[in-house]
């Protein structure tokens, strides 16, 4: 495979994305079902996991796209999807130290995994072709969860957690060695002239831009709600029904619609312009956690609410790498990426430590307070476009 093929290039990008997510999408959709059924915790207990790995890769991000942009995308997914084989383990150990010391990992797996096939995306596929390419890329990870949700959660109800952890690991190896052998660099490194700690240190004139404040705005108000949901919907929908199956095939079912309402934001953005298309989405976010809100103690009220708020979360990260591509220059691209994955990962931990916390209050309160910071978000989107 070499290099000069930017098509078969893409396309393993795409096909290695998806296997990854499938064999990890079980630490997202059965995680707060494990916590629940095999170690009797409170969902407070999920979401300081969750919380953990996020502010761990908070602090990483910046280091994932120092070495995106100094040592090469490729080398640094591959580091980051070594650190994300650990989530079968979750589902093997019932010790909470062991999983909290998981928990580190895994936010070291998201820092390098998502800076570098970020970056790689970004310099391989051209801008004119962004939003398509965007597209692509987010509904191959998006299928790759529902697939793995489909999959795992009855799996989970008839084999048990412990064997369907250890599949987990083994898949998530088979991707490492996979995207080794098989996957080209996206070209060289635009400064490779320059050290990881100029790297590094570089990122204090990218925070100088007025524009990157307000891009860094769009991502960490929105995901405090995403944070939020994805401790509170699979918690729900297993109390609700006491299955594994239901907060999988949910899992599932809005997967699967976001992409594709990814595809089709995608093609609006190469259509009508990024601006129309991030100020509308924009709006429809905090809409739609008003309506799961008003409908949460309601299983059909949170199935319905909740696959148009994921449709509408997930259209808005198809709009993110066009947007970093408009405030960022072609040396930067690994670490304009890091930084509005700070901004992710914080907005992911507050959002799954307050909604450990206030499902213990009311089921509508965590998607109440989400309401009011994606209203707010609203503003930024229209400051940066």
């Amino acid at each position: 495979m070499h290099p000069e093929h930017p098509r078969r290039r893409f396309v393993l990008l795409l096909l290695i994305t998806a296997g990854s997510a499938a064999f990890v999408a079980p630490w997202w959709s059965l995680l707060p079902a494990y916590v629940e059924k095999a170690l009797e915790r409170p969902p407070s207990v999920t979401g300081a996991l969750y919380a953990v790995s996020m502010i761990t890769a908070g602090f990483l991000y910046f280091l994932g796209g120092a070495a995106a942009d100094s040592l090469g995308s490729r080398r640094t997914m591959l580091v980051g999807l070594a650190g994300l084989g650990v989530a079968g383990f979750f589902f093997v150990s019932t010790h909470l130290a062991v999983l909290f010391g998981l928990s580190l990992l895994i936010g070291l797996g998201n820092a390098f995994h998502t800076t570098g096939a970020m970056s790689y995306l970004m310099r391989a596929v051209s801008e004119a072709r962004m939003g398509v390419g965007a597209g692509f890329f987010f509904v191959s990870m998006t299928l790759g969860m529902a697939l793995g949700s489909l999959i795992f959660g009855p799996l989970a109800d008839y084999w048990g957690y412990r064997p369907m952890g250890w599949i987990m690991v083994g898949g998530m190896a088979v991707m490492v060695v996979l995207g080794w052998t098989v996957l080209p660099e996206a070209g060289a490194a635009h400064t490779e002239h320059q050290s990881l700690r100029e790297m590094v240190t570089g990122y204090r004139a990218l925070m100088a831009s007025h524009q990157v404040r307000w891009l860094l705005g769009v991502r960490f108000l929105p995901t405090c709600m995403w944070g939020a949901a994805s401790v509170a919907f699979p918690y729900l929908l297993f109390v609700a029904s006491g299955k594994n199956q239901v907060p999988a095939f949910y899992a599932t079912t809005s997967m699967v619609m976001a992409a594709c309402a990814q595809m089709l934001t995608g093609k609006f953005c190469d259509r009508f312009g990024l601006r129309v298309s991030l100020r509308g989405i924009s709006l429809l976010i905090p809409v739609t956690t008003l309506l799961t809100a008003m409908w949460a103690d309601s299983v059909a009220g949170l199935w319905i609410f909740g696959i148009l708020y994921t449709c509408a979360a997930w259209a808005l990260s198809t709009t993110m790498p066009a947007l970093m591509n408009t405030v960022s220059e072609v040396g930067e691209r690994g670490r304009i990426v890091g930084a509005t994955h700070v901004a992710w990962a914080a907005g992911m931990a507050i959002g799954q430590i307050g909604a450990g916390w206030l499902l213990t209050v009311d089921p509508a309160a965590c998607f109440y307070a989400g309401t009011v910071l994606c209203a707010a978000s609203v503003f930024c989107a229209w400051k940066v476009t």
